[in-house]
């Protein structure tokens, strides 16, 4: 979430705050490879517990309810985490809701992960934009809770514990991290693509909140 954070203020133009995001997500990016590093060692060669086979990149998914629920659960997680205001969790949940609906839509169709993944980014930060303008807070604010469903951490996982663990497929984990930050980058641009798309009625909406406060 923060990496996403950080790609949307350099697209949008804001290098300092973008630079010290960057370096709170490398602090952060860093505690959590020493924290594998140190976990897997722990289990392995303490407790001899057998490691992690990461080559086994294939997995069940869960159903499309099922995953829309947990999801969403996750989203009000994040946004606690965030520290977002009690009142503006449940516009992040409509935003997240949407945003799925979108996802799993597109990757039934057949239209693969990366267009899957950009309709999601899209639709929620579409959705994000336009309640977070009626409630008169930044995009961020909903947006980047919305987008927990879209976050690659699985990938992101596989990539660290290739680069700290398991040496000898460090090429797989360094190709794992750029997927992954592909794929940030992409929800990055799609929050910024679904600003710009939604300014025009964001500044209706301003147009007639404005002519009603004339009137009263």
């Amino acid at each position: 979430t923060r990496m996403v954070s950080t790609m949307q203020d350099a697209i949008n133009g804001f290098p300092v705050t973008a630079a010290g995001r960057l370096l709170s997500t490398a602090m952060a990016f860093l505690g959590i490879v020493a924290g594998i590093a140190l976990g897997v060692t722990l289990t392995v060669n303490v407790l001899g517990l057998p490691p992690i086979d990461i080559s086994q990149s294939s997995f069940t998914p869960t159903g499309v309810i099922r995953n829309i629920v947990f999801m969403l659960i996750s989203v009000v997680l994040i946004a606690v985490t965030m520290q977002v205001k009690p009142r503006h969790i449940p516009p992040a949940v409509v935003a997240a809701f949407v945003g799925l609906i979108f996802y799993h839509t597109t990757s039934l169709s057949g239209s693969g992960s990366r267009i899957a993944t950009g309709m999601g980014a899209v639709t929620s930060g579409c959705v994000a934009s336009l309640l977070a303008a009626r409630a008169r807070i930044p995009q961020a604010v909903l947006a980047i809770p919305a987008m927990t469903f879209l976050l690659p951490g699985l990938t992101l996982f596989r990539g660290m514990y290739a680069l700290t663990v398991e040496t000898d497929a460090a090429g797989q984990g360094i190709a794992e991290m750029i997927n992954a930050m592909a794929s940030i980058i992409l929800l990055a641009a799609g929050v910024v693509l679904a600003q710009y798309l939604m300014r025009p009625f964001i500044e209706q909406m301003q147009h007639l909140s404005q002519r009603r406060n004339r009137r009263r």
